[in-house]
């Protein structure tokens, strides 16, 4: 019988949606094969609890713009990642520091947020015009 992992992965909420999204692009190819293994781990099962957070996580780690666990790609990057995991934190009914097994926060996430939800979620992010966040948080709710 196989255990079940008692791990818990610390995630920005925004980076909720962005894993959704992930098309295998990046910020630097250590940023791409980082996020890559972390969605793996999700999914297989090596996490069972995810905690929301608003500051630099495991996905962040490999980001080439993060000094100081601070965003820095442009100017007020940080404040503006942070309103996007509000923006997000308030449309799940989710706060700080709360934790889920990762398929009960992606049923709450098609529950709660419409593809075109990401257009103003996602506002000013690079990856949003290449349309992964909708498309992502549209693969979703057909799955659920």
């Amino acid at each position: 019988m196989a255990l079940l992992s008692t791990q818990t992965l610390e995630l920005r909420a925004h980076h909720l949606l962005c894993i959704l999204g992930f098309r295998g692009l990046g910020y630097s190819q250590a940023f791409a094969e980082n996020m890559a293994r972390v969605i793996r781990d999700v999914r297989s099962g090596l996490y069972y609890h995810i905690r929301v957070t608003d500051r630099c996580d495991a996905i962040c780690s490999a980001c080439p713009h993060i000094k100081n666990n601070q965003c820095l790609k442009e100017e007020n990057a940080e404040a503006k990642a942070k309103q996007r995991d509000s923006e997000v934190m308030k449309r799940l009914g989710v706060k700080l520091e709360d934790s889920f097994h990762p398929d009960d926060l992606q049923a709450l996430i098609a529950e709660k947020i419409a593809p075109s939800d990401t257009t103003q979620i996602c506002q000013g992010c690079q990856w949003l015009d290449l349309g992964y966040c909708i498309s992502g948080v549209a693969a979703l709710l057909a799955e659920h």
